[in-house]
């Protein structure tokens, strides 16, 4: 696989059919959960015609990351799935996130104002009550 999907995919530690993306989450879900203790999967959907993984994806995963009280340069029990296509790839967090800094040309401590900037475009507005039929 060419381009910049291509080499992150080529990160990916197991791949699979997506129609077995079910039971082969269950099973990655398992065996993290034995060497770590405990685990959390995030899953990704690459549009079949990317050319590149879309900015908001690091911010989403990150700030996705500290919901759980994770740290994004430290979570190894994290594991990425990745749908492109009709295939499933599994990375380690660490490789993820470290490919997409990359791509980025940012490091760690950017990725803060990376989740405030995605925040900020990702608001929701003000919703206001209207007023009951009856009044």
């Amino acid at each position: 696989m060419d381009g910049r999907v291509g080499r992150l995919l080529d990160l990916s530690f197991h791949s699979c059919p997506g129609v077995d993306a079910n039971a082969e989450i269950a099973r990655v879900r398992a065996e993290y959960e034995l060497e770590f203790g405990r685990a959390h999967g995030y899953e990704v959907v690459i549009p079949a015609d990317a050319q590149a993984v879309d900015w908001q994806v690091l911010p989403r995963f990150a700030h996705h990351l500290r919901a759980k009280r994770l740290r994004p340069e430290r979570c190894p029990q994290v594991f990425v799935a990745i749908f492109f296509r009709d295939m499933l790839y599994f990375l380690r967090s660490n490789d993820f996130i470290r490919h997409l800094l990359d791509e980025e040309h940012i490091d760690f401590p950017q990725i803060a104002a990376r989740i405030e900037a995605w925040k900020r475009t990702h608001e929701r507005p003000t919703v206001l009550a209207l007023p009951h039929p009856d009044e």
